[in-house]
């Protein structure tokens, strides 16, 4: 069983986890790669000047520039332009 495992070395464990983020990385950018270029609506959570940053429909990190009209927290219509360390930059749809 498990239990009678030998640890294995701190060498062996760094590399395994170096290979399984590595692999997480890859796929979790291939899963949000689908979604650019495409549009969604972001809820709008934190205004950070210049930008605003928000999630959409399936969960999807955006910040974009914050809409000179822009007042109040909304729901706006985004555009995904570009995907950055997991994060989309987008620019409002009118």
């Amino acid at each position: 069983a498990a239990v009678n495992l030998e640890p294995l070395p701190a060498e062996e464990v760094k590399e395994r986890e170096h290979r399984l983020f590595t692999l997480a990385d890859a796929v979790s950018a291939h899963a949000l790669a689908r979604y650019l270029g495409g549009s969604c609506d972001v809820a709008v959570e934190a205004r950070s000047e210049p930008a605003l940053k928000g999630y959409g429909e399936a969960y999807q990190r955006v910040s974009l520039r914050i809409p000179p009209d822009l007042s109040g927290p909304r729901l706006l219509p985004v555009q995904l332009k570009a995907l950055k360390d997991g994060v989309f930059l987008g620019s409002p749809r009118r």
